[in-house]
């Protein structure tokens, strides 16, 4: 089925254009053929029921139409609707609609396809393990399992291999694609007694080395769990608590209070903390120490790793804050269009179809997270909170239920306890004493050390 991707894609192209309902003045279609492979264990039991191995092989595509009476048309498509799309075109066109805001399809002028290819997005090693040398996936769910017995009653492993074959044809004569490359994905994820996750991911195969980092870090805080502790002898006089955000917690905090303010669309309908306008000015929000950007990393598979955005912008470096200041939102092609502003290469996921990306923050060196809890004298390690989808994006206040909260004392993890936190993350994220931290000083993950109501 590989190999006959491309013919596939090339004939359905042909067919298309000769159709007697396709009159476009101009199309794109991005495609993926996707093969993954998923192994797994749950609650201890390796390939139970529950956890059957997965194997999936998918062929989709997005075709974007701007038909010769300038409306235009979105059409998602499946394997069965590529090779049957005669007995839905007529819905296509039926449905198109006019849009004055509509882009036109993006022809890259500074990146080929030979640009793409330089990019660290494919491990054969992946490959040859979708193709059913899984034996190394087994290994590593043994290793985590074995390892972290422990500590847990219940444990869950999942890891995951997969492959990606992306094309992206452009314009109204397209018979070959302008862009055709291979990027792959790796990663594994554990759970102890459903209360307690970690993970890693990456566009090369995870090593034991990878793995060892963050069953270290459960081996030292998962015991603290079953170490309950009294909130009122837990907590300071007044309450105000110093908290370490672990990486998942922290990433819902900035997806929430950051991404959404950033994204184009909110930005530009005026739904954001953040105008066009404080855009244009480069308005200080932030820290003079804070940047915030889209960089692709060329020294290592990160997920950042992937040339184009799917409407086949050129992924270009970007700072969305510099030093503090606003610098440019999230813009897609359409946004881009009503901002009078250039696309960039950092899109939302519901625009992107894609959530491989992954935002960088700089801010100085970050810390080792070990060198700030060794110095903890009183403070809690935040592992998951709660109700943050009721939280207004604009305004960054927040009061939110965290209920797997660790004490510590004296550098050492004490026990657990449920806490409630509140604050307002802006005022938080520009406090001189709030920090940047590398869980596993590796700069692959981050966290923030904070103080919170």
């Amino acid at each position: 089925m590989k190999d006959k991707v491309l013919t596939i894609l090339c004939d359905f192209l042909a067919a298309l254009r000769a159709h007697k309902d396709f009159a476009a003045e101009d199309f794109r279609l991005t495609s993926d053929y996707n093969e993954s492979l998923t192994l797994g264990q749950k609650e201890n039991e390796l390939l139970g029921p529950y956890n059957m191995p997965s194997i999936s092989k998918s062929l989709t595509a997005t075709l974007y139409i701007r038909w010769n009476d300038k409306k235009v048309s979105n059409v998602n498509l499946n394997y069965e609707g590529i090779l049957n799309f005669d007995k839905e075109i007529g819905g296509w066109r039926e449905k198109a609609f006019h849009d004055e805001w509509a882009p036109a399809v993006w022809h890259e002028s500074v990146f080929d396809n030979a640009d793409a290819l330089k990019y660290k997005m494919y491990d054969p090693e992946i490959a040859e393990i979708v193709d059913g040398k899984a034996g190394f996936l087994f290994d590593a769910i043994k290793h985590a399992d074995t390892k972290l017995r422990s500590v847990s009653k219940l444990i869950t492993v999942n890891a995951f291999a997969a492959v990606n074959r992306r094309f992206i044809f452009l314009g109204p004569d397209a018979g070959e694609p302008v862009y055709d490359f291979d990027f792959s994905l790796a990663g594994i994820a554990f759970e102890l007694d459903n209360q307690y996750s970690d993970s890693f991911i990456k566009r090369r195969i995870f090593t034991f080395k990878d793995i060892d980092p963050m069953i270290e870090k459960a081996l030292r805080f998962y015991p603290a769990f079953s170490a309950k502790t009294d909130k009122k002898d837990a907590l300071p006089k007044p309450a105000v608590k110093s908290v370490i955000l672990t990486p998942s917690v922290s990433e819902s905090f900035i997806n929430k209070y950051l991404m959404s303010n950033l994204y184009g669309r909110p930005v530009v309908e005026k739904q954001a903390r953040f105008s066009l306008g404080d855009f244009s000015s480069h308005e200080k929000f932030f820290r003079d120490d804070i940047s915030i950007k889209y960089e692709p990393d060329f020294d290592d598979f990160e997920v950042n790793n992937i040339p184009l955005t799917y409407e086949g912008v050129y992924s270009e470096p970007v700072y969305f804050v510099k030093h503090g200041k606003l610098q440019t939102p999230m813009l897609d092609l359409k946004y881009a269009k009503k901002a009078e502003m250039q696309p960039t290469a950092y899109l939302s996921p519901d625009t992107f179809q894609c959530s491989e990306y992954k935002l960088k923050i700089e801010t100085g060196e970050y810390e080792c997270v070990n060198n700030i809890l060794d110095d903890m004298r009183d403070g809690f390690i935040i592992f998951d909170v709660l109700g943050m989808h009721t939280q207004d994006h604009t305004s960054g206040d927040f009061s939110i239920s965290a209920p797997h909260a660790v004490m510590v004392r004296d550098g050492k993890p004490a026990g657990l306890v449920k806490l409630s936190i509140s604050g307002n993350f802006f005022e938080i994220l520009n406090h001189h004493n709030t920090k940047f931290l590398n869980w596993y000083c590796e700069g692959d993950s981050v966290l923030m050390k904070c103080t919170c109501s």
